[in-house]
């Protein structure tokens, strides 16, 4: 707007008319520095890392006798991303047990890609997803890996329940009761 009085209101003309605000010069400063520290690290010394890491993991999880889910087999993936099924055990117990138990976050479910997991046969259970990035090591690949292995071993520590949000989390919860009394409001953790 251009002025704004008790019975009168100027607008702007088109674009200006029609944009949302401030721009967000933070976000795009912030945007421009991480373009820069990419670039200075260099394409092909991100996609060696990321694949370095993807191929440990796809060997780690088939000697688990874990096969990762692929499109097309026949093309080599171009982003750190396995998607996998862990025989005998739901995605979405996967997900919770190595969240719980490990602190590892992974994606379990059907991604919004619901017709796609049912043309792979994944339509009830869905998969686990396990996204590789710069800041992934191999320390973190072992981790899922080793972590996996445990499960498959001697299947969670934990027994798992539908919580109120529909979702898989320990049962019963192991977080000490003063956390549920602090988040219902009951205590404060400061005065």
């Amino acid at each position: 707007m251009v002025s704004v009085s008790l019975d009168h209101v100027q607008w702007k003309t088109s674009p200006a008319r029609h944009e949302g605000g401030t721009p967000n010069l933070v976000g795009a400063v912030a945007l421009a520095a991480g373009l820069e520290a990419l670039h200075e690290l260099g394409f092909e010394r991100i996609v060696t890392h990321e694949m370095g890491l993807y191929d440990r993991l796809e060997s780690g999880l088939g000697a688990l006798g874990i096969s990762l889910l692929k499109i097309w087999p026949e093309r080599r993936d171009l982003v750190g991303v396995a998607s996998f099924t862990v025989p005998r055990y739901r995605s979405d117990l996967v997900a919770a047990y190595l969240s719980a138990e490990y602190g590892i976050g992974v994606r379990g479910g059907r991604f919004c890609a619901h017709p796609l997991l049912e043309r792979l046969g994944l339509a009830d259970d869905g998969a686990v997803r396990a996204s590789i990035g710069l800041g992934t090591s191999s320390d973190d690949v072992d981790a899922l890996l080793g972590a996996l292995e445990r499960l498959l071993s001697h299947g969670p520590g934990w027994a798992y329940a539908t919580d109120e949000s529909g979702d898989l989390a320990p049962d019963p919860d192991p977080r000490p009761l003063m956390v549920d009394a602090v988040l219902a409001g009951r205590f404060a953790l400061v005065d």
